[in-house]
């Protein structure tokens, strides 16, 4: 199903690829800026089909993380334990489950599917944590974010993309 355009371009063997990121305009021009955009799969898939039939990419990005960050991370418990607390909201994973399900089927054959997700860094940053980033605190969301990971393993994802900017977004990103 994974048309592996971006192996190919890796490989030398294409002179381009076209990746265009275009969560946010298929949410303002062919969803309203719906509030459902990270809650309701088939509002998602029918913004971001709409969007695929007028701009041509040949990796489709799904942002794993964003329907987590839906909820408001508890203020009582560290940066660590809040990342952590996300990792276990089962309406966010069968959001992406329904995404992947729809998309793939009738894009695979035309984009690879990639899963985005930010750094552990980045990802205790936006749950509150400072600079000075704990060794165990990196590793323990590494390891929850890899386990959130291979709870897709079985879909036909072509490519994992970690993003490592310092900050993920506002919180009007994620809505």
């Amino acid at each position: 199903m994974a048309t592996r355009k971006l192996r190919v371009w890796l490989d030398g063997q294409r002179d381009k690829l076209v990746w265009i990121e275009f969560d946010d305009y298929a949410r303002k021009i062919f969803a309203g800026q719906t509030q459902d955009w990270r809650r309701i799969a088939s509002v998602f898939v029918s913004g971001i089909s709409q969007a695929l039939a007028v701009i041509r990419t040949d990796v489709l990005s799904i942002d794993l993380l964003a329907p987590f960050l839906q909820q408001e991370l508890p203020a009582d418990l560290s940066p660590a334990e809040r990342v952590h607390r996300l990792f276990q909201q089962q309406a966010a994973k069968e959001f992406i489950t329904q995404t992947i399900d729809a998309l793939a089927p009738r894009f695979g054959d035309q984009a690879d599917i990639a899963l985005k997700l930010p750094s552990p860094a980045q990802l205790l940053r936006r749950a509150g944590a400072d600079d000075e980033l704990a060794f165990d605190d990196l590793d323990d969301v590494g390891i929850g974010l890899s386990n959130l990971v291979r709870e897709f393993s079985k879909k036909p994802i072509s490519v994992l993309l970690v993003t490592s900017a310092k900050s993920i977004g506002t919180d009007a990103e994620h809505r």
